[in-house]
């Protein structure tokens, strides 16, 4: 039974801190202010060149390396 309750508390204090995280993490995904409409446009660009499959990703090593070339 004294094994049950320490697992018991131990998984409790562990979504405790996972809910503290995942406030944390949400407040970075809001916004602080609405985007204005050339954002707007930008965002449903690329969203629709995601969807449509020409969004091209580089790998950041690659990139550090052309630039100081």
């Amino acid at each position: 039974m004294n094994d049950m309750q320490i697992t018991l508390e131990t998984i409790y204090f562990e979504l405790q801190k996972m809910k503290k995280e995942i406030e944390e993490i949400k407040w970075m995904l809001i916004p602080e202010e609405e985007p204005d409409e050339y954002e707007k446009e930008v965002i449903e660009a690329f969203l629709q060149d995601e969807k449509e499959g020409r969004t091209k990703y580089i790998d950041l090593d690659d990139l550090k390396k052309e630039l100081s070339e």
